[in-house]
């Protein structure tokens, strides 16, 4: 009767490890430590996945598969700029910064504090080097890789609209030049 018991609690434990687990969103409590949340992600994250620095009012994905949450409870702009830090240190990964168009077109009368922080974005990421789309554009090129590739999402305390900030992350030693030269290359040898 023993062994039977024994057994039986083996067949129950290995067959409870043989179960996928279930992919749910990593969420941080506002008093760890964002930053080393981030820094132990970034060196899994490569080519396709997202980093998004979100204003307080980002909504939570209503599917958690593929994202990870980040409650920062900072500023958005230190938020941003720690986060441009951390990635510059991964030789793997380049950012492409995008954010909402719509935050041209806010003033300051309709929310205090917009033009300042649109001249401290622009400090932060060179215009040249951010993409402007419509927020619902942004949302679709980001929303579509997050059922297949990895995205952390950031939530900031910021409450400017349209203040997020969606950093597409690319291959930091390869681009999208080379990659042309290559599709080329296959293409006549194919040919």
């Amino acid at each position: 009767m023993r062994v039977g018991s024994i057994l039986l609690l083996i067949s129950v434990f290995l067959a409870a490890s043989c179960q996928s687990p279930q992919k749910k969103a990593f969420v941080c409590a506002e008093d760890e430590n964002w930053e080393k949340r981030l820094s132990d992600e970034l060196p899994l994250l490569g080519h396709r996945n997202w980093i998004l620095v979100v204003d307080k009012a980002f909504p939570m994905p209503a599917k958690s598969e593929g994202f990870v949450i980040i409650n920062s409870n900072e500023e958005p702009l230190k938020v941003l700029s720690k986060t441009i830090e951390l990635i510059s240190d991964q030789p793997h990964i380049q950012p492409l910064f995008h954010n909402d168009l719509e935050l041209n077109y806010i003033k300051e009368d309709w929310v205090e504090g917009v033009c300042a922080y649109r001249d401290e974005l622009s400090k932060l990421i060179d215009d040249k080097n951010i993409k402007q789309l419509p927020h619902d554009d942004i949302f679709e090129q980001f929303s579509d890789g997050g059922s297949r590739f990895r995205t952390v999402i950031i939530k900031t305390n910021g409450l400017i609209p349209y203040s997020s900030v969606f950093i597409e992350l690319d291959c930091g030693y390869w681009n999208s030049s080379y990659e042309e030269v290559l599709r080329d290359s296959i293409k006549k040898r194919c040919d």
